[in-house]
């Protein structure tokens, strides 16, 4: 982790919020790099400070909400990462759920890992900042008695409530954004309204001509252009992208006859979209894999096992297999297209608001499951879907839905400013500044921009005042 993703030295808050004094200072500088342990850690290690102080600052300096262990209690969660991964990286996992697996690091910002994390468990990873010390004493404790085959709880040495859940979490002091009922009352009622629902779904480029449309995702730029040559020899034509964050909005959007992706992409792992593909209303759409890392028909079986692709190829392939690849699976391709229309979608989006509008929750969340089973990429059935969890105080879930939202259509601005609001109110502050600037990007609307601008401001600033 950089220096960068911090404000200032944590040092500096121990020292200005009169938990330390300048001398104690500058023996926690000097034990800290002597042992190569972090300054919270050796503030614990001197015994200048509780760890209720420390992690205190360390929210703070850092914007993340913490996990304050000593006075926690836990059910142990079921080992989903390895014992020397947690002990080495510091990560501890606290609680799980369906889709959602909320951690404890002692380095949240390594966003490496937690991508590593979510790809391994196919969950969303939600991280909580800790000290490293704090963390390690957990993890041995936690991974000690799952190795006993114990189902046991964790208690903490102070725990409030002990043999029961109890997380005790610091957030930074950011605030509250004002926003009234009212308001996110019309962000339901937009979205129902729009003339052509099918338009928000998608992000709006302009339309490709040619009988036969091949998607190529590759983040070399050379196999991007090897790909394409293959292409357009076959009369086709090519779409081609870099990364696979980008790659889904595109398929939705254009459903193009056949996808060839690279298995390790920026953003978006090449599995992954595919398993999007091939478990939506899009799943005719012939998708051929292409990896210079995986190799072997083990590994090809389980891909095709696993995440339903059509073909699986190793890199470098020959030039005439990928053509007969892709000849073969478009003339084999007999499968249509199985949505249904666009005026019952929008029929079933109006059942749930009305049934939002009522209160009955468990109603509404019927039709919006519904909505996504029938058509997976609706951003307006994912919004409503986390919006009504928000209502129920799912918070987590709320986020998950709203992610996905984002993810499927990243200018989708009801679902950018949900997340802004939720983020914050859990005390996630870079995630908070994260979301409000995409909302500041996307707004239109001169007003909300002058009060998003103030909100950042007063949160980029509340640690430094």
């Amino acid at each position: 982790m950089g220096k960068s993703d911090y404000n200032f030295p944590i040092g500096t808050l121990f020292l200005n919020k009169g938990y330390i004094t300048q001398n104690q200072l500058e023996q926690l500088v000097t034990f800290s790099k002597r042992n190569h342990i972090k300054f919270a850690s050796a503030a614990l290690e001197l015994g200048f400070v509780v760890e209720k102080k420390a992690l205190e600052c360390l929210c703070e300096q850092t914007g993340f909400p913490g996990i304050h262990f000593s006075a926690s209690s836990f059910k142990v969660v079921p080992s989903l990462i390895p014992y020397q991964v947690a002990l080495e990286k510091k990560i501890l996992s606290i609680k799980q759920t369906e889709t959602n697996l909320l951690v404890a690091m002692a380095d949240p910002f390594d966003k490496v890992l937690i991508d590593e994390i979510s790809f391994i468990t196919g969950k969303k990873v939600i991280a909580y900042i800790c000290i490293e010390k704090s963390v390690t004493d957990a993890i041995h404790q936690c991974y000690t008695l799952l190795h006993q085959g114990n189902s046991s709880i964790f208690n903490g040495e102070n725990a409030v409530q002990p043999n029961g859940e109890y997380f005790d979490i610091l957030t930074p002091n950011v605030g509250q954004f004002e926003e009234d009922d009212e308001e996110i009352e019309l962000i339901v009622g937009e979205i129902i309204e729009d003339d052509d629902l099918s338009k928000s779904d998608i992000i709006n480029v302009a339309p490709l001509k040619g009988s036969k449309k091949i998607l190529i995702v590759d983040d070399e730029s050379d196999i991007l252009t090897l790909v394409s040559k293959v292409v357009k020899k076959l009369q086709m034509e090519a779409i081609t992208v870099l990364n696979g964050t980008d790659a889904l909005p595109l398929i939705i959007q254009h459903k193009p006859d056949l996808v060839i992706l690279d298995a390790m992409l920026p953003g978006m792992h090449g599995f992954e979209i595919c398993k999007k593909i091939k478990y939506s209303e899009l799943s005719y759409i012939p998708v051929i894999i292409i990896s210079a890392i995986y190799k072997g028909w083990q590994f090809e079986k389980d891909i095709i096992n696993l995440y339903k692709a059509d073909k699986f190829m190793e890199k470098p392939f020959r030039i005439n297999v990928l053509m007969e690849a892709i000849q073969n699976l478009l003339s084999a391709s007999t499968s249509t297209q199985q949505n249904m229309s666009e005026q019952s979608i929008e029929a079933l989006l109006r059942e749930g608001v009305e049934f939002i509008k009522k209160g009955l929750y468990k109603d509404a969340k019927k039709i919006l499951d519904e909505s996504i089973r029938i058509s997976p990429f609706s951003v307006q059935a994912k919004y409503l879907l986390g919006y009504l969890y928000e209502l129920t105080n799912e918070s987590y879930l709320a986020i998950t839905e709203l992610e996905s939202a984002l993810e499927i259509n990243r200018h989708y601005l009801p679902a950018a400013k949900q997340l802004a609001t939720i983020y914050e109110k859990l005390g996630f502050r870079n995630k908070a500044i994260e979301k409000w600037q995409i909302v500041l990007e996307l707004s239109d609307d001169k007003e909300l921009k002058e009060q998003i601008k103030k909100r950042l401001i007063k949160l980029v600033t509340t640690i430094t005042n």
